[in-house]
Formats: structure tokens, C-alpha cells, sequence
């Protein structure tokens, strides 16, 4: 059947206005193309600065084929490299990559520290602040808290301890957390986990606290705080906070 003289116009512009779509696309996709190849040519990286208080030499994170002298400057991922760097390098607690236009690339690298260091077998489990592995070692780390009798069934050097996997590691963050917020004077380099009914730790290696299991800690450290205050804490002491009504004081002979 013959097509009318409508049907062939709506043909004819039917056809036109996919040539347009068509070319309309592949502008775009060449402008975006020829506009990444300028952005690249014109800001590319010719100054690094680093601020790095971490254990790594400055020059060994800097060998890194995202942040190379002379590459582009806009096609740095500043989130990857934030992201992927404290695993690749654990003692790193954090780093901050900023871009300058035109030409330079601004790096702060924060420090993570050994805060507390898990017994497990025949090795030691270094970990921070955040409960990240920080390394494996067969020998401790000295003027570190040592904690004894914590069950970690998982974990992977670089991330942080998965606590719904590993339920115990969540007593250590609480009893840090409480740690740091009460004004408790002394160190403390042990910490016993063995009977989960009776954790227990050691100030200045002589005064043994006893705090029962983790209910009200706030109320057993405050207590803690009060007896300490009261009897010192550098003479060979047992004390129970177990009951944090009633928290008492032994010394020992």
C-alpha cells in the first residue's frame, strides 16, 4: 500500500531527528572526552607536600601510582587513597589528601598507636585506639596494657576487629571508654578476661581492681576513683568494685 504524503513526512522526520539525537550524543561524549585530556594536560601534578608523623618514611607513601609526579591532577581519588592506605599501612590512624589547582597535592598522615595488645597462643596481638590489628608479634610491646583471656576467633591486620563476630573484643571498648573518662591516676599494663564473671586489672603493678562483669561500669570506676582517692595506689592492694555500692579496699602483707 502506498504511504500518504503525511505518513512520508513523519517518516522523513523520524529519521532526522535520530541523526540529531545521534550526533547530539556523540558530541557530547567526544566534548567530555576532549575536556578530561585538557583538564589532565593543563593541571597535572607537579608539587607534593607531605606532614607525617606516622612510623613510615614519607617517600615510601609517596610511591604510590595514584599520586605520581606529572599524572593528572583531577584524576587522583583523594576518597580511595583515605580509604585504602591505613590498611595498606596500619600504623596509620588517618590521612587526609587534599587538591590544590593548579598543580600540588597536600597529604596529612596521622600516627596510630599501640593502645592495647591481645594474648593469643604464642603471640601478641597489637591493637589502637579503634580496636584496628595493627600487627602480629612473638614478642610484647613494651609499656603496653596486656590483656589475657579474650577469645578473638577473627580478625585481619589493617581493619578494625569485627565486634558481632568477635562479641568479647565490645568489653575491652567499654572498659576503655570508662577508662578514659574517669580521673583514675595510674597506668595499667594487665588486664584479665579468663573468668568473664570476674574481670580484673592491675594499676601500677601492685593494685589488683576487681570489677565483676561489665554492668554499671560508669558507677564502678567513679567508685574506683573515690577509693583510690582515699588509699594509695602504689602499695600492694586487692580491690573488689564488683558492687559498686559497696567497694572495698584490702592491702596485702
Amino acid at each position: 500500500m502506498a504511504l500518504s504524503g503525511i505518513e512520508k513526512l513523519h517518516k522523513v522526520s523520524s529519521r532526522r531527528r535520530r541523526r540529531r539525537l545521534v550526533l547530539f550524543l556523540f558530541s557530547t561524549v567526544l566534548i567530555v572526552i576532549i575536556t578530561v585530556i585538557l583538564l589532565n594536560i593543563f593541571f597535572n601534578i607537579k608539587y607534593i607536600s607531605i606532614e607525617n608523623n606516622s612510623k613510615y618514611d614519607s617517600l615510601v607513601l609517596l610511591d604510590n601510582p595514584e599520586i605520581k609526579i606529572g599524572s593528572g591532577l583531577l584524576s587522583v581519588n583523594t576518597k580511595k587513597l583515605e580509604k585504602n592506605m591505613p590498611v595498606e599501612y596500619p600504623y596509620i590512624d588517618k590521612i587526609t589528601v587534599d587538591i590544590g589547582l593548579p598543580n600540588h597535592i597536600d597529604i596529612k598522615v596521622e600516627a596510630a598507636y599501640v593502645e592495647v595488645m591481645l594474648e593469643k597462643e604464642d603471640k601478641y596481638i597489637f591493637i589502637d585506639k579503634n580496636l584496628k590489628v595493627l600487627q602480629e608479634s612473638f614478642e610484647p610491646a613494651n609499656n603496653v596494657m596486656l590483656v589475657k583471656g579474650l577469645d578473638l576467633t577473627e580478625y585481619k591486620i589493617g581493619y578494625i576487629i569485627d565486634d558481632k563476630i568477635n562479641i568479647e573484643i565490645d568489653l575491652i571498648r567499654k572498659i576503655l571508654n570508662e577508662l578514659k573518662q574517669s580521673n583514675i591516676n595510674g597506668s595499667i599494663m594487665s588486664m584479665d578476661f579468663t573468668k568473664k564473671h570476674n574481670i580484673s586489672f592491675v594499676i601500677n603493678n601492685v593494685v589488683e581492681v576487681q570489677i565483676g562483669n561489665t554492668d554499671d561500669l560508669d558507677k564502678k570506676f567513679e567508685q574506683l576513683a573515690n577509693i583510690l582517692q582515699r588509699n594509695p595506689g602504689d602499695e600492694s592492694a586487692v580491690i573488689n568494685i564488683s558492687n559498686y555500692k559497696m567497694g572495698r579496699y584490702r592491702k596485702l602483707e
